[in-house]
Order: structure tokens, then C-alpha cells, then sequence
């Protein structure tokens, strides 16, 4: 009787926010998520849309969630998640986008694993502010320029400016600051417009 292989993999567990993702097979998914230890993750979830599947109601879209990764042979893929919550607001719509654009500019931005403790760090923060109560349209696209701001200074593209140099030296997020962020949201925009351009993505 020949002997049995038994392969072992290490299980990572770290926090992630899911930002999208594709169905393969008859019933798993393909989810980019962008994560505290690792960055942004391709990662496979099993038979998550199986009827029985556990993972299924926490490996939403736009949830923030604790999981555990272990990287198998073709890439990473999740074998226990729980949903700490949705950054989602159906009766807010200008939430939702600012929401959308953030993470959609972070897909496109960061390179896989791309491992910076920063980076998640300022859009979970700010994601959690924005969502923890009502904020004015103008208090959204100032909380919205701020953190974008903050993650293209974590990359590096984001040179010294004085006047702005203030919302980008520190990653917490309050009223105070957004309210003074509204007069300079304008260059906060065009410094963020240039970096964009200058990155070639």
C-alpha cells in the first residue's frame, strides 16, 4: 500500500474588506479583497454560493470582516470568515459612491500584496467614520478627498505640501478636521488629480 501525502498549510488570519469579485464553477467565487497583513488579495472562496455554505453571508460585498487564508498551491483562498460589518447605505446614495470610488481607485492603485499596515488602515478608518453616522453631501466629498489623499501619501505619490500637510500627518478622522478640509478641498483634489496622472494607472 503506498504511502499517503498529507500537504499542510499554514493559516493566516488578518482583517479585509471585500471590494468585489466574479463567480467560477458551479459554486465559488474569485473575491479581491484588501486586507491588513498581506494588501490587496485574489483569493478563492469554495463553494461559497452552495446553499449550505457558511462563508456565504459574510463574504459580501463591501463587508468588513475578519478572515482566515491559508495560500495553497494556486493562490490564496479563505476558509473561515465572519462579517464584523457592511459598509453599505441603501438610504444613502452619495455614501454608497464616495464608498464605490475609494475602493475602485484602491483596486486599481495597489499591487497585489503589497504589504503596508497603513494603507488599510486609513480607508477602514475613515470607511468606519463615514459610515458610523449622518454626514452632509459636503462632509462625504471632504471625508472622501481626505482618505484618498492619505492612501496616495502612503504610496508615496503625495509630495509635502504646507497647507495640507496638516490632514495627511495623521490618519484619524473627525469633524473638526473634515469641516476644515472643505476650503482646501480643491487643491487636496488637484494634488490628488496630478499623483493620478503622474502614476501612468
Amino acid at each position: 500500500m503506498a504511502d499517503t501525502l498529507f500537504v499542510s498549510y499554514t493559516k493566516y488570519k488578518t482583517s479585509g474588506i471585500v471590494i468585489g469579485g466574479s463567480n467560477i464553477g458551479e459554486g465559488s467565487r474569485n473575491l479581491f479583497i484588501l486586507t491588513r497583513h498581506f494588501g490587496l488579495l485574489s483569493v478563492r472562496a469554495q463553494g461559497v454560493r452552495e446553499l449550505g455554505s457558511k462563508l456565504k453571508y459574510h463574504l459580501q460585498n463591501l463587508f468588513l470582516l475578519e478572515i482566515h487564508l491559508i495560500r495553497g498551491k494556486r493562490g490564496w483562498v479563505v476558509t473561515e470568515a465572519l462579517g464584523q460589518r457592511s459598509f453599505f447605505d441603501s438610504e444613502n446614495r452619495n455614501k454608497t459612491r464616495a464608498l464605490s470610488r475609494i475602493l475602485l481607485l484602491a483596486r486599481r492603485m495597489l499591487p497585489e500584496e503589497n504589504r503596508q499596515y497603513e494603507i488599510f488602515d486609513i480607508i477602514s478608518g475613515g470607511l468606519s467614520f463615514l459610515f458610523s453616522r449622518p454626514f452632509s453631501d459636503e462632509d462625504i466629498r471632504n471625508l472622501e478627498a481626505l482618505i484618498v489623499l492619505r492612501f496616495l501619501r502612503a504610496l508615496g505619490y503625495i509630495k509635502k505640501k504646507d497647507k495640507i500637510e496638516k490632514f495627511i500627518e495623521t490618519n484619524l478622522y473627525n469633524e473638526g478636521l473634515l469641516k476644515e478640509a472643505s476650503s482646501l478641498r480643491p487643491q487636496m483634489i488637484r494634488e490628488i488629480n496630478i499623483s493620478l496622472k503622474e502614476s501612468g494607472l
